[in-house]
């Protein structure tokens, strides 16, 4: 992964982009060197009144300093476009790592700290890229090129002025030594804090009704307590290299005038010398003093870069595999084990043949292993143990692709994206026709309520679905998966937040799907939804315990019988409850 990486730096459509800044780089010591060489050119031509050499020179100078302003332009230029190109394919290949990550990684991860890393650390290398990549190579190039052309002005002064660059280079790195891991705890509390962002936004209802708001404000704050703190520390470290940098930055000109001053005068340098060694003073301090900030930052880039590279180092979900079924039933689980944590077993030896045309609904206590069927049927995770047939072949050996266009799935939290609601559904299909839509959004019973909203199919839906009810939600949701029209249908508590007339439609629509030859599978907690399956399946702690129809398990299975008792107590609580309280108004 850190090879795929390192590719998107350094692949042959934009590297020329590199080349070229680092060699105006380059050419721009060239250029400053040259500068002091007729710079001291001048001024001799000056000292000895020869007019028409002075002039020359001088226009030498202009084309000089012209050359190196266009030098400056492309170095930036180049530089820039690079670091865009290179952060527009890092940032293709990260998005799509995300869709390729495992779930098990995605569930354990908050979603807070992948936009973080996505957004601020990809951001901290691309500005490290543009504006300071290029310095790391001007900088000591144009030291070593200035600090040689002094020494031919004149060592002895070259020492006295630069004796103290040494300590105060070595000082400066070390101070600038822990910059890297402040940086990274500085980003991993702004991850939390971008995460505690959004759980108050996906979370606001909860949130408001249960007066969580303080204590959703208490966790903001410590997380930006602890991310203060950190870039305290990160400023602290960067305000104490700053005296070292005035040092450097004062002194070296003041013993360079001084001792400079008094070797001229005692004629061990000439006076064009002596300005030509106050200007070339600077191209060896200037790197002196950047370098050590230079080093902080690339330091600083190195920890963004290495939790960008953790990203793309998470696991994957499997590619490749097979197309194509080979007949048989639509689904056969065969001794079915999983687990979560490789330990205790969510599911523990499930078998269970889905026929076609027919309508299965699995019944069970929280916790007991219904959505994680699902979850395997899908192939979001991998089962452990046994074996799953998709039309006669094994899960295993079909790609994700080929397993999941043989599914409509209606989850139990529907989601929406921020789009129209005809483009919602058509997200199933996205070159469905406009009647198809329609058509689907009847069979789900949704077009009615639809066509009440005051754009009809073009309404655009809130983010997550939020302007419209949980009913409505489920609806949208059971219309894209009619309108994919996969052979099997699975429907996770589809019917949770219908009332009592849309949930009859809706089971209209599950005995039309199955008469059509569609297989049907139904996490249910309603009875209703039992009393129409062709097959109950009853799950109790990942264990299938029992499988028949509803009046068989009524008389044969006494857990579904206390389910069905619990159920009917629930459903029948509130009327009678009402009819309670009446009576003693």
């Amino acid at each position: 992964m850190q090879t795929r990486i390192s590719s998107v730096f350094f692949s042959g459509g934009k590297a020329w982009l590199l080349g070229l800044g680092i060699l105006a780089a380059l050419a721009l010591v060239a250029v400053e060197m040259g500068l002091a060489y007729y710079i001291q050119q001048s001024m001799i031509r000056a000292f000895l009144n020869e007019k028409e050499a002075l002039i020359r020179t001088l226009y030498i100078l202009i084309a000089i300093v012209l050359a190196g302003s266009a030098l400056k332009f492309g170095e930036k230029y180049w530089l820039g476009r690079y670091a865009a190109m290179t952060m527009h394919e890092a940032r293709s290949l990260l998005a799509g790592k995300t869709q390729r990550i495992t779930m098990r990684r995605l569930e354990e991860r908050h979603s807070g700290d992948w936009l973080s890393r996505l957004s601020n650390d990809a951001s901290a290398v691309q500005q490290f890229i543009a504006s300071d990549l290029c310095q790391l190579v001007y900088q000591p190039l144009v030291f070593a090129a200035a600090f040689s052309y002094l020494l031919l002005l004149d060592w002895q002064l070259v020492l006295i002025c630069c004796a103290i660059i040494p300590p105060a280079v070595f000082l400066g790195l070390n101070i600038s030594r822990p910059l890297g891991e402040i940086h990274r705890r500085t980003q991993e509390e702004l991850s939390r804090y971008n995460a505690l962002v959004q759980e108050t936004i996906d979370g606001s209802v909860v949130i408001k009704s249960h007066n969580m708001q303080s204590f959703m404000q208490d966790r903001a704050e410590g997380a930006l307590r602890r991310w203060l703190q950190h870039t305290t520390g990160l400023e602290k470290r960067r305000m104490l290299i700053g005296p070292v940098e005035a040092v450097l930055r004062v002194l070296p000109f003041v013993l360079c005038i001084l001792a400079g001053g008094y070797r001229t005068l005692a004629g061990h340098m000439s006076p064009d010398e002596l300005l030509v060694f106050i200007y070339l003073i600077n191209f060896v301090v200037q790197p002196s003093v950047m370098m050590p900030q230079l080093i902080a930052r690339y330091r600083q880039t190195a920890a963004s870069l290495e939790r960008i590279a953790e990203l793309m180092a998470e696991p994957e979900e499997r590619t490749g595999g097979e197309t194509g079924t080979s007949g048989g039933h639509p689904l056969v689980l065969q001794h079915v084990r999983f687990s979560y944590d490789g330990e205790s077993a969510a599911l523990e030896d499930v078998s269970q043949t889905f026929e076609a045309g027919k309508i299965y609904a699995i019944v069970g206590e929280s916790g007991s292993g219904k959505s994680t069927l699902f979850k395997l049927l899908t192939g979001l995770y991998d089962y452990d143990q046994g074996d799953i047939l998709l039309f006669g072949k094994q899960l295993k050996a079909l790609s994700l692709k080929e397993i999941r266009s043989r599914f409509s799935v209606v989850p139990q939290d529907t989601y929406l994206f921020p789009a129209s609601i005809e483009d919602n559904i058509k997200v199933a299909k996205p070159d469905a026709a406009p009647d198809e839509v329609r058509g689907a959004a009847r069979r789900a019973n949704a077009h009615d309520f639809i066509m009440q909203l005051k754009d009809g199919y073009k309404t655009r839906v809130a983010d997550g679905g939020a302007s419209l009810s949980g009913g409505q939600r489920q609806r949208i949701a059971l219309a894209r998966a009619i309108l994919k029209d996969a052979p099997i249908f699975l429907l996770d508590e589809a019917a949770s937040a219908l009332d009592n007339e849309s949930e009859m439609k809706l089971y209209r629509a599950l005995s039309d799907l199955a008469a059509a030859g569609k297989t049907v599978i139904i996490i249910a907690h309603r009875l209703s939804v039992c009393e129409l399956a062709d097959e109950v399946i009853v799950m109790k702690k990942g264990r299938k315990i029992a499988g028949g129809s509803h009046r068989e398990l009524l008389s044969m299975v006494a857990e579904y019988a206390r389910m069905h008792g619990l159920r009917e107590a629930a459903a029948s609580f509130a009327p009678a409850a009402a009819d309670k309280e009446r009576a003693e108004c």
